[in-house]
């Protein structure tokens, strides 16, 4: 920070994960307050386990989902399909966006296309599906992973066509929970649609 009060921009390369809860209405009307409540507390506790065991960092609640930055792509997918299984198993279904790209920090906000990118990209999720851009499939090509085309697909506010890709089966390659995280104080993202303050995991 600057003496004239000005925060200068960071920017780092990270991997961002939006996640949503599909027919959540649906679900709470079947259940009724009390046990919705409940569920969306369970839910909640599975999705801040699942973020820190795959060394991620979650940055704000969405409703019934979240998103969370993480420093490469390969955790992150491992964590979107982890917390679809962890729903599944809950009763509930998610669905996920992931894109890979640069962030800027300024102070204790994050910004930068990448949010909105992930953010369109969940938008084209099916339930229980992990959808993630080109450039997180090639950032993992030596992964393991197996994915399946989704198509080319128009994304609102971006220009072209973008393919997409679902995660059809994940690696049993034991993951090193410890890997190195984006640089992050606690923050608020600045540039993702339907922004709040953060929820550090």
């Amino acid at each position: 920070m600057n003496t004239n009060g000005d925060t200068r921009p960071t920017r780092f390369a990270a991997t961002v994960l939006f996640v949503d809860m599909v027919d959540s209405t649906r679900r709470a009307v079947e259940l009724g307050d009390s046990e919705w409540v409940d569920l969306q507390a369970e839910h909640d506790a599975m999705l801040r386990r699942t973020v820190r065991r795959f060394g991620g960092r979650r940055l704000q609640t969405l409703g019934d989902g979240l998103v969370a930055v993480f420093a490469a792509a390969s955790p992150c997918v491992r964590c979107g399909t982890a917390i679809a299984v962890g729903s599944r198993l809950l009763g509930v279904e998610i669905r996920a966006g992931i894109h890979a790209g640069d962030c800027e920090q300024r102070g204790i906000h994050l910004g930068g296309i990448v949010f909105h990118i992930a953010a369109r990209i969940l938008g084209r999720a099916g339930a229980s599906e992990v959808l993630v851009s080109r450039a997180v499939k090639e950032l993992v090509s030596e992964e393991g992973f197996v994915f399946r085309r989704r198509g080319r697909h128009r994304l609102k506010g971006l220009p072209g066509e973008w393919p997409l890709y679902a995660v059809d089966m994940v690696s049993t390659r034991e993951l090193r929970v410890g890997a190195p995280e984006p640089p992050l104080a606690p923050v608020a993202v600045a540039a993702a649609p339907a922004a709040a303050q953060c929820d550090s995991a």
